[in-house]
């Protein structure tokens, strides 16, 4: 059980930090309000996507995989 629990904290733990590249540009202040977006917002909007996507893949996944030994589990006892 344990092993689950550090499992789901790193994903929560990557998903904010792809939160927080998303929110970084405009919160530190290198990308100005109403300006053409620079280079490294780009960068930091692209790899932050990918960060988030990987993370709720894996949160998907691990619902999928608990859904499954539910139902193993139940079907087990039904039989």
């Amino acid at each position: 059980m344990r092993t689950v629990s550090l499992g789901i904290l790193t994903l929560v733990v990557t998903l904010i930090a792809g939160l927080w590249l998303m929110y970084a540009p405009f919160a530190i202040g290198y990308q100005q309000t109403g300006a053409d977006w620079t280079l490294a917002t780009k960068n930091d909007l692209v790899v932050a996507i990918l960060v988030v996507g990987l993370s709720l893949t894996g949160f998907v996944g691990y619902i999928a995989m608990s859904l499954q030994d539910a139902l193993r589990a139940a079907k087990t006892q039904a039989e």
